[in-house]
């Protein structure tokens, strides 16, 4: 079993969080049972406090480190040499982004998210996205631009233009 091996101060990866700071640690009381929690604060939330047991085991959580700089931007150099593939079958595209951004994997997020942009693309003028592939952009985008705005040093707003220059790409209103 792997630990979480935090400390106070560190800035992880959370599940749909994002980007959180280690706040401290406390004795909570949730289900009639004492255990020992980190809290966590999701960076740009100062209101909301999570609490992680500190027993949990990463992968069940879905807790990570922060990739470096250079993952971040193998990562997105990497993207552009996959095929985009979209999904006809609505169903079957709700369920493959449901799965993705459960699973958090920051390759499979940029694909997701690279192919929704393409496909709306290619929708012809004054057609959007199907308010469900709207809803799933809306959270791949969360999960990915808290972690590249903190390790990039941008602000949220500035992550996408970031990564289109980055492809060659030009950004079309999201």
């Amino acid at each position: 079993m792997a630990e979480l091996n935090l400390k106070i101060g560190d800035h992880v990866h959370y599940g749909a969080h994002g980007v959180c700071r280690v706040c401290g640690q406390e004795k909570k009381n949730f289900g009639g049972k004492e255990e020992l929690y980190f809290t966590l604060r999701p960076t740009g939330s100062e209101n909301i406090l999570l609490y992680l047991p500190a027993n949990a085991e990463p992968e069940k959580v879905r807790l990570r480190r922060l990739l470096s700089k250079e993952q971040i931007l193998q990562l997105i150099r990497e993207a552009q040499e996959h095929p985009a593939h979209w999904i006809s079958d609505n169903k079957a595209r709700r369920e493959t982004f449901s799965k993705i951004l459960r699973g958090g994997d920051t390759m499979e997020l940029i694909d997701m998210l690279r192919n929704i942009y393409i496909h709306r693309e290619e929708l012809p003028q004054g057609k959007q996205l199907p308010m469900s592939d709207q809803e799933m952009m809306t959270a791949a985008q969360r999960q990915l631009h808290s972690e590249m705005a903190y390790v990039l040093d941008l602000d949220e707003k500035q992550v996408l233009p970031f990564v289109l220059n980055m492809v060659g790409a030009e950004e079309k209103s999201v």
